[in-house]
């Protein structure tokens, strides 16, 4: 059964009392740390001039995770949406890839235990083939618009994760990454957008593919 991270996040560090009354609802619950609710994932960023902050189970938004495979290259994704928007045509989100630490797969856990780490990773490159490591950010504007930081040079920016956390639903492990970005995203006609301040905290698991993804992507999923 896939267990899809808007499940995970429902049920997640919530007292037991309280999550039995609320798990009918439809979005996320809050990661509960002390007196302040804060959302167990969420990405801001300043595009450009605009300052965006998107959190899960806020406004209708969902985290989703998933590890994809695709020919000899492994990958693992956070996803975070709108459910309320079309998945043909995703508007104002983000996905976020971290290409496996080895070139090769091998065992799942091991690999998702080797690659979310704290660290300070490069950005994919498409013009590099698969790197090790290596991060893409995608990001997708009030109009749908989908730009990349794949297609643009990245003048040594880095994707910095800080710290790592592991966390457990239904006997399976979750790596929590809270993370620092800075990169240059863009569009499929060159149109350059800077990405600065970007701030989040993160899921990736072993999931299976989740279909409810924008179809144009690094990874040819289909």
């Amino acid at each position: 059964m896939k267990k899809y991270l808007k499940l995970f996040l429902k049920y997640l560090l919530v007292f037991a009392c309280w999550a039995l009354a609320a798990c009918e609802k439809e979005h996320l619950q809050p990661d509960v740390t002390g007196t302040q609710a804060q959302p167990i994932a969420f990405i801001s960023a300043l595009i450009g001039t605009d300052s965006v902050h998107y959190a899960a189970g806020v406004d209708s938004y969902i985290g989703l995770t998933w590890m994809a495979d695709t020919g000899s290259s492994r990958y693992f994704c956070f996803y975070l949406y709108n459910e309320l928007s079309s998945p043909l045509q995703p508007v104002k989100c983000f996905k976020i890839y971290i290409n496996n630490a080895a070139l090769n797969p091998g065992n799942p856990d091991a690999d998702l235990e080797s690659t979310i780490v704290a660290d300070s990773l490069n950005y994919q490159s498409y013009a590099n083939g698969f790197m090790p490591s290596a991060v893409t950010v995608e990001w997708y504007d009030s109009t749908g618009a989908y730009f990349s930081s794949a297609a643009a040079p990245q003048f040594g920016n880095n994707f910095v994760i800080t710290s790592i956390e592991d966390v457990y639903f239904q006997n399976e492990m979750y790596k929590k990454a809270t993370v620092e970005f800075n990169c240059i995203l863009m569009d499929n006609t060159f149109n350059l957008i800077p990405l600065t301040n970007g701030r989040a905290t993160l899921i990736f698991g072993l999931d299976p593919l989740n279909p409810w993804r924008p179809d144009a992507s690094i990874i040819d999923m289909g």
